[in-house]
């Protein structure tokens, strides 16, 4: 190889590429790097000459679910844009809405757009993309996510129509949801319309909503379900059946417990569907579960904590009404009662029931006075 070929092959190379390579790499991991008004200047130029280069409408080739590439160039150009408050084109700007990479460890988002694009051009943009179809998940939820914080809601169709996709991923079908929720006039007619339609997992987040929304129809969903689907979905279905209060579910769930002789996998962070119980109607369950806790053959963790959800469920129940309460403590005391020398251990509860008087007659110190109180739990306690 001779000298000449060797400055040849140097020369040959992209300098003006391998300078701006090392300067995004330079700037994106050390924010205390400030360049000079002349290079900044250069990097300006630079990312002017090579604009037309990139179509950012089509610069995510997204692979399979969940994976998407870019070209370094359309990422030096979309990082330099910001860093340096560049000047692009409009056209390229809303371009831009269908393009999103990752800085600091997160994906940027479109907001940086809203200083640089008028709310209408921004607006129609964003609607004209939905309605081509929006293929890389983190776009759609950049577009979702720009809706719902405008309260533009012709987003709602596209959103529906995400419920059911299961093609995409939970996040993205999440965040539709939290639009329909916040920007629709009837979120839970749209929410029930949606949830036949939805054959993967993802039914239980509808499901979810729908329950705090008291839905009749979840109800009769739940119910349906109940009936047909495998045991993972029947005890699902009866557990949210619970939260609506409806014994069906209960009764199903008890003889899970039953047969199964254990709690479902629920831990202390979860809250128990037993804990939104108020009606009176559920209190032989909850007494059929504490006796199936005591059997010797009930499976406990080393957290147990079954059978405490289960006389919490009672005191709520209980504190509903004075009825309530005399209706809780009179069975509790029969239950106890009837089974002293049966079950191990079940003097305990006659502690549950004084702790169910103190409360009882605290709540009813809003409308009684210290005294009172105080007289009546004497005469509760024996003393």
């Amino acid at each position: 190889m001779t000298y000449a070929s060797v400055v040849d092959t140097i020369d040959s190379w992209d300098w003006n590429w391998f300078c701006i390579c090392n300067i995004y790499e330079k700037l994106k991991d050390n924010e205390e790097i400030v360049l000079t008004e002349e290079q900044e200047h250069w990097v300006a130029q630079w990312c002017y000459s090579n604009l037309a280069k990139v179509h950012f409408k089509n610069a995510l080739e997204t692979r399979t679910k969940g994976s998407y590439s870019a070209s370094w160039l359309s990422i030096f150009l979309w990082y330099f844009l910001r860093k340096f408050n560049l000047t692009y084109p409009k056209d390229v700007l809303l371009d831009m809405t269908s393009y999103d990479w990752i800085e600091g460890g997160r994906y940027i988002g479109i907001e940086y757009l809203e200083a640089l694009v008028s709310k209408h051009e921004l607006t129609t943009r964003i609607l004209q993309n939905l309605e081509e179809g929006i293929q890389n998940d983190d776009v759609l939820k950049n577009h979702f996510d720009y809706c719902k914080r405008h309260r533009i809601a012709e987003v709602l169709p596209f959103s529906v129509s995400e419920l059911t996709n299961s093609d995409r991923g939970e996040d993205v079908r999440r965040i539709a949801l939290d639009a329909i929720c916040s920007l629709s006039t009837t979120p839970q007619s749209d929410l029930e319309n949606a949830l036949p339609q939805i054959v993967d997992d993802f039914k239980w987040t509808i499901i979810e909503k729908l329950v705090e929304m008291n839905s009749q129809t979840c109800r009769e969903h739940l119910l349906s379900l109940l009936q047909t689907a495998d045991e993972e979905g029947k005890l699902r279905s009866a557990q949210k059946l619970i939260q609506l209060e409806n014994m069906e579910g209960l009764k199903y769930f008890v003889d899970w417990i039953r047969t199964n002789k254990k709690a479902p996998g629920e831990t202390h962070f979860e809250r128990s569907p037993l804990a939104s119980l108020r009606t009176l109607e559920a209190v032989p369950y909850l007494i059929e579960l504490l006796k199936i806790s005591y059997q010797p053959d009930f499976i406990r963790s080393d957290y147990d904590y079954f059978g405490q959800v289960v006389l919490d469920a009672l005191a709520a129940i209980a504190l509903q009404s004075d009825g309530n309460y005399q209706s809780v403590r009179r069975i509790t005391e029969d239950f106890v009662n009837g089974n002293v020398g049966a079950i191990q251990n079940i003097n305990f509860l006659h502690i549950f029931i004084e702790k169910l008087d103190q409360k009882y007659y605290i709540s009813k110190s809003e409308v009684q006075n210290i005294t009172d109180v105080v007289t009546k739990l004497k005469t509760v306690l024996g003393s």
